[in-house]
């Protein structure tokens, strides 16, 4: 099992420092492994106020099509949580969020 206040505490902010400044390589690398821990709703708020909200919002307009599907599934979690959806409402005017958004409720629908 994770401690979840040492991962909050220690990876979290690393992670979203990562993805303010690596290059575009790490970037992608680390906003797949910053889609795992939204789905967990205590790494969802340890990531929102690590400030990882305007980054991924901002990753939605990158070049990378990985880079702007991570973001965006990583967006949509924060999106069905009721603490963080107000947070990121401009996301939603985004195609590449809509995008996953819809692939998600796909998935969902057929499982």
């Amino acid at each position: 099992m994770f401690d979840y206040d040492i991962v909050e505490a220690t990876a979290i902010p690393i992670l979203v420092e990562l993805l303010r400044d690596g290059d575009g390589d790490v970037r992608e690398k680390v906003s797949g492994a910053v889609s795992w821990p939204s789905y967990n709703e205590a790494y969802r708020v340890a990531l929102a106020d690590s400030g990882a909200i305007p980054i991924l919002s901002d990753m939605l307009q990158d070049e990378s099509e990985e880079l702007r599907d991570n973001a965006a599934e990583t967006l949509v979690k924060f999106s069905e949580d009721p603490l963080l959806h107000d947070r990121i409402l401009d996301a939603f005017g985004n195609l590449s969020f809509q995008n996953m958004l819809h692939r998600l409720i796909q998935i969902r629908a057929s499982i």
